[in-house]
């Protein structure tokens, strides 16, 4: 074991350099489109100038779907998890909410009293529906509420993590027997940031039994290695159609995972560790 204060492996792996040609990019057909929309705005534009208030529709209209691009391309680019991600979404919603009020204010202005009633109850099923997928959606998966809720909040995910070198956690709250090292360790971020470990403890509650999980000092999230599980326990993963199994040499499985799809992410919803000596 390397002697403490010495520069430990990297925490995380660094991800293999994106192709300039992937996602950032302004493509080819993402130009057609903001081509075509402009050109039909101005059109419109155009057709009703002498109609003032429909001018400004138009004009705001192209305005908010102008920014609702930008902000899904930034969502796409933000950190899964970051602060960013999170208000981006916020954003997102407001900006498709505002939308599809406008849109169907326009569209109930023309039609007949029970028409209008079904534009703006689809309206309404619309905007709930974009709520509930954004920001809802994630907690209907098996028994997260209750994972999520031993941990003390929404933000306490557990991840199992193929890049991550060791369990790592920023929260001391989630460890047992933490032991704290008299000087502390470090790890590298693949950024090159230099992080403090504090100590090392046992993550334990009702679903987890997790030994030797670092403390990691202004971490951000809870990481569970799956490459420390191979190389101290011989455990093996098993990864695909949205869930992740984690099992012993015999094939016992001792730990369950599924997709997040707002991020991508493995969320742990069970992990018992056996204890070797």
């Amino acid at each position: 074991m390397m002697a403490e204060g010495q520069q430990d492996e990297p925490l995380l792996r660094a991800p293999k350099a994106a192709d300039p040609g992937e996602a950032g990019g302004f493509s080819w057909l993402t130009a057609l489109g903001f081509a075509f929309l402009t050109f039909n705005s101005g059109m419109a534009i155009w057709r009703s100038s002498d109609d003032s208030a429909a001018v400004a529709f138009v004009a705001v209209s192209y305005m908010f779907l102008v920014v609702l691009f930008c902000c899904l391309r930034w969502f796409e680019r933000a950190p899964p998890g970051s602060t960013t991600r999170g208000r981006l979404k916020v954003a997102v919603w407001l900006l498709t909410t505002l939308l599809t009020a406008a849109f169907s204010y326009k569209v109930a202005a023309i039609m007949p009293a029970a028409a209008r009633i079904l534009v703006w109850l689809m309206a309404v099923a619309t905007i709930l529906g974009g709520f509930c997928a954004f920001f809802l959606h994630k907690f209907k998966k098996g028994k997260t509420v209750a994972l999520l809720a031993a941990f003390g909040g929404a933000g306490s995910r557990i991840i199992a993590d193929t890049g991550a070198t060791m369990h790592a956690v920023g929260d001391r709250t989630l460890l047992q027997g933490l032991q704290l090292y008299a000087i502390p360790k470090v790890v590298t971020l693949p950024n090159g940031t230099a992080q403090s470990v504090l100590g090392i403890g046992h993550l334990k509650s009702e679903t987890f039994s997790v030994p030797n999980v670092s403390l990691v000092e202004g971490f951000q999230k809870s990481l569970i290695s799956i490459s420390q599980l191979d190389r101290f326990h011989g455990m093996h993963s098993c990864f695909g159609k949205g869930k992740a199994e984690i099992m012993l040499h015999d094939g016992t499985v001792v730990g369950g995972a599924f997709l997040d799809e707002s991020d991508g992410m493995y969320v742990l919803r069970f992990l018992k560790v056996p204890i070797t000596s």
